[in-house]
Order: C-alpha cells, then sequence, then structure tokens
C-alpha cells in the first residue's frame, strides 16, 4: 500500500505531499503551529518503523545544529478527512493561528540570584527605572531561559560565574510595566555564592545597569516592591531548602 507511492502529512485540510523516500527527512514547516497542531490534535508519535506514522525532523537553526521531533500522522494520500479533524478546522484562526478560542500569550523573564560570600543578596537598579530587583530581562525569541540566565551574568555585570538550577517560577502579570493585558511568566535562576575575587570582578554595564550593590536578606522587604521581595524571598528560601517553588505574583506554596 505504501511502497513507494507518494505519503500526505494530513493535519486538518491541509495535505503536503511528500515522496515516501522523504518522509523520513527534514521537513520545513512552522514549528509553533505545527507542535501546536499536533498537540491539539492529540497526535501521538510512534517508532519510525511503524507503518503510517514516521517522525519528521524539523530544522530550527540553518546550520542545523538544533533539531527536534513532532508527533505527526502519516498516512497514505487519499486518507479520509476524519472527524476530529474537520472540528479543527472549524476552531482554526487562520489570522491568529490559534485554535478553540483566544489562548494566553505571556512574556517570558529570567532573574538570577547572586550572594555574595556573607549572603548578602545582589540587587541592582535597571537603567532609565527606579525599582530595583535581582538581575533580570526578557527573553528574546528563540532564547531558552537557562541560556539568559548566563548571559545576564555576562551582559550585564560582566562575569563569568556557573549559574545553578532554576529555583521559582513566579506567574506575575503586572499591569504597570507597560503591558496592562499581557501575561507574565518569571524564572529565577540560582547565581551561586560568588567568591570576593568574582565580585571585584563585576562591571555592569551602563546600558542596563545604573546601580548594584549587596543587601542583607532581611532588608529585601524594605527595599523593594512586595512582589519582588515575596519572588526574592521565596528564592532565598528554595535554594536553603534545596527545592524548586511555584509562585503567583510572588506567592505560593507549592
Amino acid at each position: 500500500m505504501y511502497g513507494r507511492k507518494s505519503t500526505s502529512l494530513v493535519l486538518g485540510r491541509t495535505a503536503c505531499l511528500l515522496p515516501s523516500s522523504a518522509a523520513a527527512h527534514a521537513a520545513r514547516i512552522d514549528e509553533d503551529k505545527g507542535r501546536r497542531l499536533a498537540d491539539v490534535s492529540g497526535l501521538e508519535l510512534e517508532g519510525p518503523g511503524a507503518w503510517g506514522r514516521v517522525p519528521l525532523e524539523v530544522e530550527m537553526t540553518q546550520d542545523k545544529s538544533r533539531k527536534a521531533v513532532i508527533r505527526a500522522r502519516m498516512a497514505a494520500t487519499g486518507e479520509p478527512y476524519t472527524e476530529s479533524a474537520r472540528r479543527l478546522d472549524e476552531q482554526h484562526d487562520p489570522e491568529t493561528g490559534d485554535f478553540g478560542g483566544p489562548v494566553a500569550r505571556a512574556r517570558v523573564a529570567v532573574a538570577v540570584l547572586f550572594l555574595d560570600e556573607t549572603d548578602r543578596v545582589l540587587l541592582v537598579r535597571p537603567a532609565g527605572k527606579p525599582i530595583w530587583n535581582i538581575p533580570s530581562r526578557y527573553l528574546r525569541p528563540h532564547e531558552a531561559p537557562a541560556e539568559v540566565s548566563v548571559l545576564i551574568a555576562t551582559e550585564q555585570l560582566g562575569i563569568t560565574p556557573v549559574i545553578g538550577r532554576m529555583l521559582v517560577v513566579d506567574w506575575s502579570p503586572d499591569p504597570d510595566d507597560g503591558f496592562p493585558e499581557a501575561e507574565k511568566i518569571l524564572f529565577v535562576f540560582d547565581g551561586s555564592r560568588l567568591t570576593p575575587e568574582t565580585v571585584a570582578r563585576i562591571t555592569p554595564d551602563p546600558a542596563t545597569v545604573a546601580e548594584h550593590g549587596f543587601h542583607a536578606p532581611e532588608l529585601i522587604t524594605d527595599l523593594l516592591v512586595p512582589r519582588l521581595a515575596w519572588r526574592i524571598t521565596a528564592a532565598l528560601s528554595a535554594r536553603a531548602g534545596g527545592q524548586n517553588r511555584y509562585l503567583e505574583i510572588g506567592i505560593g506554596g507549592r
């Protein structure tokens, strides 16, 4: 039935005809929409030897240094248009790519908790802002949170310490930060305890950091706005207890 005949990747009403010889090779499709469509459709990946289902490698960079495998349903050309595919098409908004109504569009930020040898917390005042915080920034397209935690140290502080595990994830929409309708998810990583030599090498980037200094943990609540103080206090607790914490607007016990 399959042999050397063409094989089609059926997603909703869209069918991409592929030679069966190319079915196991890299397929250039939109990664976000393809993955979302696979998730919503309930598609599952079976081994490459399973007739009717073949994993596709999605090229994520031009140099092919990163690849991902998505779930996909492969079928002989002319597979019937299924009821589930019909329902999916009815829910699909071609303008936004959404399925089943509006979805959250959260911005993602990363912060890093650095301590000195006396366990004081490194705080910075970002350039152009009056509020102090631990070093942080928003992710840019295609950046991973762990990757950005390292970049924060090098780009903002001019140091290269070993960044540890994730301590806290905080769902924290802030209507006062210029994006009143956007949700925000923030990851806090353990920047570890810095040696005196590393502290001496801190060279803040004036374009991003206006001031910096180490402060005792008990002063955090006096120096920062409540939601930031709660988040940092939770990160300190998670670090001391070897835990990971889930927060909502800086508070939570999970």
